[in-house]
């Protein structure tokens, strides 16, 4: 993870990782390459590794997005983990693009 990046606990087994400055694609490569960095540490450990994996889903949004579109967006990332779990577990999905929360215009006072 980059300096900027964040990490944390959204509850239960559920994690979030912000990446400013990241596009969709970006996103997906981190969020492949953390899932397969789980299953290769598991991998060892047969029983554990067919409980434990990484399920992920991605979206992305505009910088600068206010904590309404922040909450739009781990909504949106949320309804992809979802599709990742229904899909067979273990895997990363996209939201999709009219998930993301729209720049918000800001006009000077």
């Amino acid at each position: 993870m980059r300096d900027t990046d964040v990490f944390g606990r959204l509850g239960g087994a559920e994690f979030v990782v912000l990446l400013p400055q990241a596009t969709l694609k970006e996103a997906r490569v981190v969020a492949e390459k953390l899932r397969a960095d789980v299953a290769a540490a598991l991998r060892d450990e047969l029983p554990l590794a067919r409980a434990l994996g990484v399920s992920a889903g991605v979206a992305s949004g505009p910088s600068g997005t206010t904590d309404e579109g922040l909450g739009a967006l781990v909504r949106a990332a949320d309804q992809a983990l979802y599709a990742a779990k229904a899909a067979g577990r273990h895997r990363v999905r996209e939201a999709p693009a009219s998930a993301a929360p729209e720049r918000e215009v800001r006009r000077a006072a």
